[in-house]
């Protein structure tokens, strides 16, 4: 079809051409070579439009005011290039055809389907349990699914729910909070009381370690806040430091401590203890992000990369994937 659409374009070229010499002999009017040569744009522009969309698809109006345009300011230059572009469709033919591009529709969310999808479940929940516009009963259910979730990660929801304007929401929320707190208490109260009867140096370094364990777990879990959190991570420091002044190897403990500088936001003292760490065997891979932490917060931006060099070509958890793909590309 485009064929004869690029014939009768050249053809009608060609009158246009024939008419325009007789209007230079004055023998005919200039009008008439201006409709053949309106007649010649209109079926190049068709021609170029038809051939287009085998390969263009969706722009046909472009090409057809390209191929009008052209034709119309440009007779001599549009008939050879409409000739041309005939000539090399037919014997320069396209060595493999590409595929055109497609449109699919968008997903369809089959709810039936969503209890089998394991991946994001956290997520899932999280949501769940803080859009306050489902029942009661469907929260209470999100509620159960609380104990799969990290521990750092539930503590800080459940101190919220502590606020939630349904009451069987508040009170579930406080038992599992109680019950959480009590445990790691009553662990504290039992080693303390060991601390207090310990009699060599070895034992009493390894209580005072336990010590400063579990009270960075109350920080850790997000058990304590406020005055209480700043209490507990001044306990964490001292338990350490003492278990330290007996034992200097205990590498969680320097680890532990430089955490805690840094919630403090001494970012010196706390690469010190990091560092210490290191020396002592604690993988460089679990200290990189606290490293590349202590240089953000001292302002050298240029440091963090090289900080976090360690968590190159390793299998990370995927909190780190974000930082890695900021600072290395």
């Amino acid at each position: 079809m485009f064929f004869l659409l690029g014939a009768l374009a050249l053809m009608l070229q060609g009158m246009a051409l024939f008419r325009f010499a007789e209007f230079l002999d004055a023998q005919r009017l200039l009008v008439e070579s201006a409709l053949w040569q309106l007649g010649a744009a209109l079926a190049a522009g068709c021609w170029m439009a038809n051939m287009g969309t085998t390969q263009h698809h969706g722009q046909w109006r472009s090409l057809f005011v390209h191929g009008f345009l052209l034709c119309l300011l440009l007779p001599i230059v549009g008939q050879a290039i409409i000739a041309s572009t005939a000539l090399g469709i037919v014997f320069m033919p396209p060595v493999r055809r590409v595929p055109l591009v497609q449109f699919v529709p968008r997903p369809r969310v089959v709810p039936s389907l969503i209890r089998q999808v394991t991946y994001g479940a956290g997520l899932r929940l999280l949501g769940r349990l803080r859009d306050v516009r489902l029942s009661a009963d469907e929260r209470l259910q999100a509620m159960v699914g609380l104990r799969e979730l990290p521990s750092n990660v539930s503590g800080g929801l459940l101190r919220k729910l502590l606020s939630d304007p349904v009451e069987e929401i508040r009170l579930l929320a406080y038992g599992i909070f109680d019950a959480a707190e009590n445990r790691i208490r009553q662990e504290i109260l039992i080693a303390r009381q060991l601390l207090d009867e310990s009699e060599s140096d070895s034992e009493h370094a390894q209580l005072a370690g336990r010590l400063a364990e579990l009270h960075w777990e109350l920080v850790y879990q997000n058990l304590v806040h406020g005055e209480l959190r700043q209490f507990t991570l001044r306990c964490v420091r001292q338990y350490a430091h003492e278990a330290l002044m007996r034992n200097a190897k205990q590498a969680n403990l320097w680890y532990l401590l430089g955490r805690s500088a840094l919630i403090e936001s001494e970012p010196e003292q706390a690469r010190e203890y990091l560092a210490r760490a290191q020396e002592h065997g604690f993988p460089a891979h679990r200290l990189a992000a606290w490293l590349a932490e202590t240089d953000f917060q001292q302002g050298q931006y240029a440091a963090v990369p090289r900080s976090l060099s360690a968590l190159k070509g390793i299998a990370t958890p995927s909190p780190y994937e974000p930082v890695k793909r900021y600072w290395f590309t």
